[in-house]
Formats: C-alpha cells, sequence, structure tokens
C-alpha cells in the first residue's frame, strides 16, 4: 500500500484553517495567547486526524523504525510524519518562529516564541492499540507557556488552555472538518477535583525507559502503594496531566520528562486550578527531574509521601 504523505494530505484544507481560525468561544481568549492557541488548535487537531487515520490504515503492520532513549523506548513513521505535519503547518504562518519537537529537536531560545511539540505522546500504546495516546503542542513567549493542546486521539477529546483564562475540554473535534463552525459555549470548562487526603488519592505516575531508572522507580511506588488509595500507569504524560486537570485523578507525579513531554499539559492542569512543579525548562529527560501535580490542597501531603519513599530526588537515567 502506498503511503500518503502529510504534505499533500492536510497542505489546502489546514492551511486555510490557518488562514482564518475558528474557536468555539472567542470571550475565553486573551489577546495575548488568541492567535497562539488558535494556531495550537488547528495544527494540532490535524496532527490528530493524521495520527488516527495512520493508526486505522496501517492497524496490522505498525512497527518500530528505531528506538530514543533504550531499546524499550520505540519510535514509528506515524511519530517522524506527524512531526513533520506541525511544522510544516507552523512554518506556513510562523515562519520565524522555533520549533522544538521529540524527534527532530531544535533550538530552545528564552525570548521569542517557541512551538513545542510531542507528535505521539504514548507511542508504546499507539503501537499495541491501547486508546491512550495524544498530541501535544505548546507554544511559549519568552520561556513561558501560553497556550497548550493536548488531543487524546483515541477518544477524539481535546484539551486546551490559554494563560489566565482557563482550560477546556471539546468532544468530537476531530470528526468534523477543521473549517466548520461550532456553537459558541459548546466547550467544557475544566476544574480540579475537590482536595483530598492522600490515603484517599487516586495518583497516576509513569516509568522511565532504563533498567537503572526503573528500578528506583519501583521501589518508590511500592512504597507509595502503602499511602494512597491506588497507583494508575497511563503512558501518557501529557494526558495525565489533562485527568487531574478534569478531575479523573486527584495527582501526578513522574520523573525524566522532557520538556515536550509535560509543556501543554502542565498549563492545562494550572489554568485548572491544579498545582504543578515541573523540571527546569532545559532540563534533559535524562537528567531525572521530578514532575508533581495536584490539587493545592494535596501537593504538599503528596510531596511529604514522596519524600518519605524516597522519590523527592532526580532519578538519572544511567
Amino acid at each position: 500500500m502506498t503511503s500518503v504523505s502529510p504534505y499533500n494530505q492536510y497542505s489546502s484544507a489546514d492551511e486555510s484553517a490557518l488562514a482564518n481560525p475558528n474557536v468555539s468561544n472567542p470571550s475565553t481568549l486573551t489577546d495575548e495567547a488568541n492567535s497562539e492557541l488558535n494556531i495550537a488548535l488547528s495544527v494540532a487537531m490535524a496532527a490528530g486526524r493524521h495520527v488516527r487515520e495512520e493508526r486505522e490504515r496501517r492497524a496490522g503492520t505498525l512497527a518500530p523504525i528505531g528506538t530514543k532513549s533504550s531499546d524499550n523506548d520505540p519510535v514509528t513513521e506515524v511519530d517522524k510524519s506527524t512531526e513533520s505535519l506541525v511544522r510544516r503547518l507552523i512554518s506556513t504562518v510562523r515562519p520565524n518562529d522555533a520549533i522544538v519537537g521529540e524527534e527532530s529537536g531544535g533550538d530552545l531560545p528564552e525570548e521569542g516564541t517557541v512551538w513545542v511539540v510531542d507528535p505521539i505522546d504514548g507511542t508504546v500504546n499507539f503501537l499495541y492499540g491501547i486508546p491512550c495516546y495524544s498530541v501535544s503542542l505548546a507554544a511559549q513567549v519568552n520561556g513561558e507557556t501560553v497556550a497548550a493542546v493536548v488531543v487524546d486521539v483515541a477518544h477524539d477529546a481535546t484539551y486546551f488552555a490559554s494563560r489566565g483564562v482557563g482550560s477546556f475540554l471539546r468532544h468530537g473535534a476531530l470528526r468534523h472538518d477543521i473549517t466548520e463552525p461550532r456553537a459558541v459555549g459548546s466547550d467544557i470548562r475544566l476544574s480540579v477535583a475537590r482536595g483530598c487526603d492522600l490515603s484517599n488519592a487516586l495518583v497516576s505516575t509513569g516509568f522511565g525507559y532504563t533498567a537503572s531508572r526503573r528500578h528506583i522507580q519501583g521501589t518508590v511506588v511500592s512504597a507509595m502503594l502503602e499511602t494512597v488509595r491506588d497507583i494508575r500507569r497511563m503512558g501518557s504524560a501529557a494526558l495525565d496531566l489533562c485527568h487531574v486537570a478534569a478531575g479523573r485523578v486527584d495527582a501526578h507525579y513522574e520523573h525524566g520528562l522532557n520538556l515536550w513531554d509535560y509543556a501543554a499539559g502542565a498549563l492545562i492542569a494550572r489554568e485548572a486550578g491544579v498545582r504543578v512543579d515541573t523540571p527546569a525548562r532545559t532540563s534533559s529527560g535524562r537528567e531525572g527531574e521530578l514532575l508533581i501535580a495536584a490539587h493545592p490542597d494535596l501537593f504538599g501531603p503528596l510531596r511529604e509521601g514522596l519524600a518519605r519513599a524516597g522519590g523527592l530526588e532526580p532519578i538519572p537515567a544511567e
């Protein structure tokens, strides 16, 4: 079967949408983030459609074409073609902006606008057909995230936020033409679940791909299991942060995330009232710094629980 080039598949429709973006409720946007959020929504939805269609088309033939941090950390042709699509669409309307992506890297300047993209967050889930993988796209201006979109591809759910305004959830966006008008007010505003005791908290986490890091993470999660309601491991940090924002889990912690793993999800969570502590912006995932996200009332007890479990310090990949 002949592969469909993302450059030809999306060029006319998505470039038109980028020129005439449509957001269901313009009153939710700030002047500062308006254009960035419109672009991010259009581009991330296009990328989400591409991922969904490629998963359906290649269902029985998907295979890794390489690995990243270890032999257990795969990359597929769809990861690469999706990032290429995102880069092309952004460059169409913002040719002078920087782009940093998981697959192709890029410079991370302190000033100006930078687009941070993870084309498929949850590649292992994508490979196996487990319905928990996402497209993550954030716009940063002078080092601060001002707009963010995370597309839950399998469930056709799009989470998005602009700084200082709030976080929202849109269902069914991938089923509509990208330029199709939507009813004002059809998006759902997100709000973190009410605070709870640590013993009643449902906490999500993630694990690295090197044996040395996993050994320590296993020790930490074993201790945490004694102090929380339960632990969940979904496999997409971007979605984990959105789930905290939507109240589907009470908290998330994870060591060793890169900027593209959390940039969008962290803003979505913060704008929903979640307290989020992230690694340094320039920190490599190999350094193993800790991210914590929780309701403000739960954040302190969770951090104390992680301290007792030996989980506050960085866990390097080697």
